[in-house]
C-alpha cells in the first residue's frame, strides 16, 4: 500500500497521523479511510504503540473558511483488524497480478474512487457502461430494471449520474 501523511505525532502510548485535503471533493472518515487507517497501522506498529488516532482536516471545503476536522481512534484490538484488512488486500492484490500473469482480467471492483483512476477509459469494469451509454436511447427500451440500476451505479461512482 501507497501513503504519506502530512503529519505524524508520537506519544509514549499512541501515534497521530494527520491529513490535509483541499477542496470540496469529497472526503470519507478517517474510521473508513483505508489510506489513514493503514497510516495509522504503519505509525503504531512502527513506534511499538498500541493506540493510534487518524486525523483528516479538510481545508476549504464550505463557505465558512473554517476548516472541517474528522478523526478516528483506534485501539490495539482495531489496530490488528486494520493489519487483517491490509493481508487481505495483499492477498487480492497478488490474486490479480497471477490473474494478469495468465492473461485473465482480474475482479474488478468499481467505486468513487473510479473518478480519479487514469485508466478508466480502458476499464473493463466499464466497457459494459460504454457500450450501454453510446446507444441508449436505441436500447432503454430492452433494458430490464437489474440492468438500468447497474448502469446507474456505475455512473454515480464516476460522476457522470
Amino acid at each position: 500500500m501507497v501513503g504519506t501523511a502530512d503529519a505524524v505525532s508520537v506519544t509514549a502510548d499512541r501515534v497521530v497521523v494527520g491529513d490535509w485535503k483541499s477542496g470540496a471533493s469529497f472526503q470519507e472518515h478517517p474510521s473508513t479511510n483505508v489510506q489513514l487507517r493503514f497510516l495509522a497501522l504503519a505509525a503504531a506498529r512502527a513506534n511499538h504503540v498500541a493506540s493510534a488516532r487518524a486525523i483528516i482536516v479538510v481545508i476549504g471545503d464550505d463557505d465558512d473558511g473554517w476548516p472541517k476536522i474528522w478523526s478516528a481512534d483506534f485501539d490495539e484490538m482495531d489496530l490488528d483488524l486494520i493489519a487483517h484488512e491490509v493481508r487481505t488486500i495483499r492477498g487480492r492484490v497478488l490474486s490479480a497480478q497471477s490473474d494478469v500473469a495468465a492473461g485473465r482480467t482480474p475482479p474488478l471492483t468499481v467505486g468513487s474512487f473510479c473518478r480519479y483512476c487514469k485508466a478508466l477509459p480502458a476499464c473493463p469494469a466499464f466497457v459494459g457502461v460504454s457500450q450501454i451509454l453510446v446507444p441508449l436511447a436505441d436500447r432503454t427500451l430492452t433494458m430490464t430494471p437489474a440492468q438500468i440500476g447497474e448502469l446507474w451505479v456505475k455512473a454515480e461512482a464516476v460522476g457522470i449520474a
